[in-house]
């Protein structure tokens, strides 16, 4: 029998606005690029970031651990522009945000935690 967890988490779904990370091998920032993150209530995710958009599915498992709530994602698929501006920080980004292992939301901000301490910030827009 396997059990899955809950389909969508109303504090997870909406808009959410990336404001920095940390990261073993540092993630550049780069001005006036606003990197986005929207997770849907049917397990679909879509974003900008920073040059092209993208998206895909993510899945809550339903657990907690000490660093918040279980969930997947990905794959995830994207478009294919090249920004030289923006290029190494997108694909570090997503890198890493595929690699998420949980989440957790406290007064509208979100910590996105994936292997070892790396993590990602968002203010929910």
């Amino acid at each position: 029998v396997v059990i899955s967890g809950p389909a969508t988490d109303p504090a997870l779904t909406g808009n959410w606005n990336f404001k920095g990370a940390t990261i073993a091998g540092s993630m550049p920032v780069i001005p006036n690029v606003q990197i986005t993150l929207t997770f849907n209530n049917d397990g679909t995710f879509n974003g900008f970031g920073g040059c092209n958009n993208y998206n895909g599915g993510y899945n809550l498992t339903g657990q907690t651990t000490e660093f918040g709530k279980t969930i997947t994602i990905g794959p995830i698929a994207s478009t294919k522009m090249y920004c030289a501006d923006t290029a190494d920080l997108e694909s570090k980004y997503l890198a890493n945000l595929q690699y998420t292992k949980t989440y957790s939301i406290t007064n509208n901000k979100m910590l996105l935690r994936g292997s070892g301490l790396n993590e990602l910030s968002y203010d929910k827009v």
